[in-house]
């Protein structure tokens, strides 16, 4: 049986999600369902009395919000209402976040929640909002990789690291876009419970526990240098996947069945 015991006295940490209109509804829902399944599998394996995690998600007015999609979610309280409780707050990212940065309500508030919760962080461009709140200043920190150039000029006094998929400094944790938002959550169950928690969840939802690469692999700039050329695609492709490999210039192109020229370029068959 996967030991998940916390090595404190057992407790229910209370994770909370803030929203606003034309969020990303993934950003939302993805890290929320990660930290479910630490619930499930205590209740179908060890001890179905405890929850490890609850949940709740926190708006400038509770009701019903309008994401991204067209679909809406409900917020569970207003900003008046939340309390002390909270150990995890997360802010989520989506097209909203430009007018969500410039809400001084919001803005003030996040940053009054510092001192409040264990841990804060930003899924994919809810670290605009926590940038905006100061609280990324001095710090290391990742978002979209489309969205980190913009993310340094604009705040300067932010390490922005462009390749990480999720990212801790201190209490600050900032990830990626959208599903980066999930391995944020494995890392936080990880830093909860331990790397076999984090194993078993990854198990159940069919995900990497720790997934390989960064951001980079996903960057249309950097993939477009190939142009159409579908050999060079598919190399593309099995680096991203064997980050680990020889990657030498002899190597891959012995790979693609060519010869490595004197200028370093790959020599062989032009056709597609």
């Amino acid at each position: 049986m996967t030991d998940i015991t916390p090595t404190t006295s057992p407790k229910t940490r209370h994770i909370a999600m803030l929203a606003f209109p034309d969020c990303q509804i993934l950003d939302v829902c993805g890290p929320l369902e990660v930290f479910s399944f630490v619930n499930c599998w205590l209740h179908l394996t060890c001890n179905p009395d405890w929850m490890a995690y609850r949940f709740s998600v926190i708006a400038e007015r509770a009701g019903p919000i309008r994401t991204m999609s067209g679909l809406q979610i409900i917020a569970d309280h207003d900003l008046a209402d939340v309390g002390n409780d909270i150990d995890t707050l997360l802010v989520t990212g989506g097209i909203g976040i430009d007018r969500a940065r410039i809400n001084p309500v919001l803005v003030d508030w996040v940053r009054s929640m510092d001192q409040r919760v264990r841990r804060i962080g930003s899924v994919c461009t809810g670290a605009f909002l926590l940038a905006e709140a100061g609280l990324l200043n001095g710090c290391r920190a990742t978002t979209h990789w489309h969205w980190c150039q913009q993310l340094a000029e604009e705040y300067p006094d932010i390490r922005v690291e462009p390749d990480r998929l999720a990212l801790r400094d201190g209490s600050r944790y900032s990830s990626g876009g959208v599903t980066a938002g999930m391995d944020l959550a494995l890392c936080m169950i990880e830093e909860d419970f331990g790397p076999e928690a984090t194993a078993m969840v990854g198990r159940w939802l069919l995900v990497f526990p720790n997934r390989p690469g960064g951001q980079s692999q996903f960057n249309v700039a950097l993939h477009n240098s190939s142009g159409a050329r579908r050999d060079f695609r598919e190399l593309q492709a099995w680096i991203d996947a064997h980050p680990e490999a020889n990657l030498s210039v002899d190597a891959l192109a012995r790979r693609m069945h060519m010869s490595r020229h004197s200028d370093g370029t790959f020599h062989g068959n032009q056709s597609c």
